[in-house]
């Protein structure tokens, strides 16, 4: 055993495939989890261009609020029902203030007309993270000045 020894001690065969071995898996784990985060932001990005296509239809006609909806559905491939879309009733703003519709600005102009769409959906990721509830819920919101 002691002869053995001696042989094998300054011998290095192998280390590189066990250092392999033993770093493989949390390599393949951290490459899971970047791929895994990616999907859920390019389903927020997904969910953030069908809330902006609703909200430029609204610029159109804010008062058909299924129309609205229906264009922020069919414009994601993301799965949405249109139930979770919420489109705000038209509202005013003078100088980035709520005010009512028929008074004039301090500026001298009359107040703008905006309409919010709002979109939720959920996500599920395929590891489970503590700092990431699963399944996840994301939500985009867009105002848009409609006059």
């Amino acid at each position: 055993m002691a002869r053995w020894w001696r042989i094998m001690k300054g011998r290095d065969d192998g280390s590189a495939a066990v250092e392999f071995a033993l770093i493989a898996p949390v390599l393949v784990l951290m490459l899971i989890a970047v791929v895994d985060l990616g999907l859920v932001m390019i389903d927020n990005v997904r969910l953030s261009s069908a809330v902006r296509a609703g909200a430029q239809f609204a610029m159109q006609d804010p008062d058909d609020k299924t129309s609205i909806r229906t264009v922020a559905v069919n414009a994601t491939t993301l799965t949405i029902d249109p139930a979770d879309i919420t489109v705000s009733d038209k509202f005013c703003e003078c100088d980035g203030v709520v005010s009512a519709c028929d008074t004039t600005c301090a500026s001298g102009f009359a107040p703008g007309e905006y309409v919010t769409v709002t979109a939720t959906t959920t996500v599920t990721s395929i590891l489970s993270y503590p700092w990431l509830p699963s399944p996840t819920t994301l939500s985009q919101s867009t105002t848009i000045r409609v006059e």
